[in-house]
């Protein structure tokens, strides 16, 4: 019995060695799985945290590439309005420029048109002035051509007058008497109204001129006049040269004469002073 006890505490030693090594050996277990699973937490960890730190870096980078990208684009922006505003700053002075050349250019022909205008109008005063000597000469010389004439014929009868030879077929009349003048002699003896008109005019001063060109004297009572055709006086009121200087209510001209004074003509052709 006490072999079989003594087997039999072997065989429980045995158990009990077992048990107790297998109790270790999962304890073992135990604490090599908690070590296998801390390190794998751990790489877990470090795997993950290398993929925040990988992800933190790729985002980062993506924002300056975006940040890059956008800074580009508004710098492209900002250099697209600036060349923009210096085109059209160009532009507006190309335009300015061009509106100030238009100007000049047209400020220049109207100055050409005014000096056209001002050399025509001169040249027109120039060419009026020289008909008006031109008339004036003519004038003046016939003039003296009439009063010319008036002297040969005057010259011509005062020396048949004087002459002492009676003309043939001419009578003397009884008892001796002077002989009468006939009435042509007498009628060549007196001077023609024409002459006697023509030399009048010929002391009067010439102050204008009619409108066909004829002289317009001013008479010793200041009438004014010009010589027809036949040496007649034509008196007029209003010719080129007459100096007006206003109107009366009923819209007569007042003219002033050489002397200072103011008149105006009356229906009758009388002259009527006024009062300055």
């Amino acid at each position: 019995m006490w072999k079989y006890a003594g087997v039999l505490l072997l065989v429980l030693a045995f158990v009990v060695g077992q048990t107790g090594a297998m109790q270790e050996e999962k304890k073992n277990t135990k604490e090599s799985t908690s070590e296998v699973k801390k390190e794998s937490e751990k790489a877990k960890k470090e795997s993950s945290g290398k993929k925040e730190k990988k992800e933190t870096a790729t985002t980062k980078e993506k924002s300056e590439k975006k940040e890059t990208a956008s800074t580009k684009e508004k710098k492209s922006k900002e250099e697209t309005a600036e060349a923009k505003g210096k085109k059209e700053t160009k532009e507006k002075k190309s335009k300015e420029e061009t509106t100030e050349a238009k100007a000049k250019k047209e400020t220049k022909e109207k100055k050409s048109k005014e000096e056209s205008t001002e050399a025509k109008a001169k040249k027109e005063t120039k060419e009026k002035k020289s008909k008006e000597e031109s008339a004036e000469a003519k004038a003046t010389k016939e003039t003296k051509e009439k009063k010319s004439k008036e002297e040969t014929t005057e010259a011509k009868e005062k020396k048949a007058k004087e002459s002492p030879e009676g003309k043939p077929g001419e009578m003397e009349p009884k008892g001796g008497a002077v002989s009468t003048e006939t009435s042509k002699e007498k009628a060549k003896a007196a001077p023609p109204k024409e002459k006697t008109e023509a030399a009048a005019a010929e002391k009067d001063p010439v102050v204008g001129k009619t409108k066909d060109g004829k002289a317009v004297y001013e008479g010793s009572r200041q009438g004014h006049y010009y010589l027809n055709d036949k040496g007649d006086k034509v008196y007029v009121q209003d010719f080129e040269g007459a100096k007006i200087v206003g109107h009366t209510k009923d819209g007569r001209p007042i003219y002033e004469g050489p002397k200072g004074g103011h008149f105006y003509y009356t229906a009758s052709g009388n002259k009527e002073y006024v009062k300055k």
